[in-house]
Parts: C-alpha cells; sequence; structure tokens
C-alpha cells in the first residue's frame, strides 16, 4: 500500500519500504509503498498520511464525498492517535493499544 510520511523530526530519517529503505529529510513528505503502516505509527515523529476515509493514501481509490460524508466522521483523520485513543475511551469503543490511526478511526465511527 501507498502512503504519504512526515518527517517531523530534527535530522533526517531513514522508513523501510518494499524497495528498500528511503531517507526522508527533517520537514519533508514523500509517497512510500510498505506492507503495514504499524512501525510507521509507532514513530511519534512520522506523520503518516490517509485519506478522509481512513485508507491508506494508494490503497484503493477515494471513495465520493457524498458517501464519505454519510459514513466518515472527517474530523477523526484530523486528530492524533492519542487524540483518538482518548475519544474512544470517551465513547466507551474498546479498542488495541497497537492499532494504527486507520484501524481507531474505523473502529470510533463503527
Amino acid at each position: 500500500m501507498f502512503v504519504t510520511v512526515k518527517n517531523n523530526s530534527p535530522a533526517m530519517q531513514g522508513v523501510h519500504t518494499l524497495d528498500g529503505v528511503v531517507w526522508i529529510p527533517s520537514g519533508a513528505k514523500k509517497t512510500i509503498e510498505v506492507a503495514d503502516t504499524r512501525q510507521l505509527e509507532r514513530l511519534p515523529f512520522l506523520d503518516v498520511g490517509y485519506t478522509g476515509a481512513g485508507v491508506p493514501l494508494g490503497d484503493l481509490p477515494a471513495p465520493p464525498p457524498s458517501l464519505v460524508a454519510k459514513v466518515v466522521c472527517p474530523a477523526t483523520m484530523a486528530m492524533t492517535k492519542k487524540q483518538l485513543f482518548a475519544l474512544a475511551e470517551e465513547r466507551g469503543v474498546e479498542v488495541e493499544s497497537d492499532y494504527n490511526k486507520a484501524e481507531l478511526v474505523r473502529k470510533i465511527n463503527a
């Protein structure tokens, strides 16, 4: 799956992709192909970009906006993982601590 990754750290960071290690300069964004986003999501200085539907970028075509408005609360995709965990707790939604952002959004909006 393809995702866009932004490096928010003050140093260049290397991330593992299907094609090997890709280096991302500080403050830069790169679109990369990975098998799983869980490793990327564990690093607090990396932002992994997803579509409004919680699907990694490039994985599936974007759904029509009318469908997204009915199914997904777009505000949840703008939240950090920490905020999503807090929202899940507030709503009484059971989530696992190793969920990535997309899994959290799906579980909260279910």
